[in-house]
């Protein structure tokens, strides 16, 4: 298993929230979140990659992508970008267009200026409870939360 810092999370009902601070200005951070061929390089867990079909990254836009597990198993995703404040604050909704589960949920993500460094708030919110236990128990979804955001960390902190 790969080494990494790990990120603070936080779970409450519905929610789990991550935090992290990264050693790189917020505007770079930014970037990472903003264009695809940088998101491409660092979304998801450790081993997996992402091709993706569309990428509009405003308001009311949508990235449409394939993640790819290590072990080869393909992954459709959705994510609608609901609201956007440049360097601040990206708000999405993260949908299952095949309804294969009816899982879908919340994101907000805040960047918080300190300095050089940039504090990271990621917060999920889920239907219920128990939507929030399925992906954590069979998708590894807080594992991969903190692995997400590691590789976030490798990509702006060099």
């Amino acid at each position: 298993m790969d080494t990494y810092t790990l990120t603070n999370y936080v779970i409450k009902d519905n929610e789990v929230t991550y935090t992290r601070t990264f050693n790189a200005a917020s505007n770079l951070v930014w970037e990472a979140w903003s264009k695809v061929e940088l998101l491409e390089n660092w979304f998801g867990p450790f081993g997996f990659s992402i091709t993706t079909q569309h990428f509009a990254f405003e308001e009311n836009g949508s990235w449409k992508f394939i993640m790819h597990g290590p072990d080869g198993t393909d992954f459709p995703n959705h994510i609608k970008f609901l609201k956007i404040v440049p360097i601040q604050m990206i708000e999405y909704k993260h949908v299952d267009d095949e309804d294969r589960e009816a899982i879908s949920f919340s994101v907000t993500v805040s960047f918080e200026s300190k300095g050089e460094s940039t504090i990271l708030t990621m917060k999920h919110v889920f239907k219920t409870i128990e939507q929030l236990q399925y992906v954590a128990e069979h998708y590894g979804a807080i594992e991969g939360g903190q692995q997400t955001l590691a590789r976030l960390a490798t990509l702006v902190e060099k």
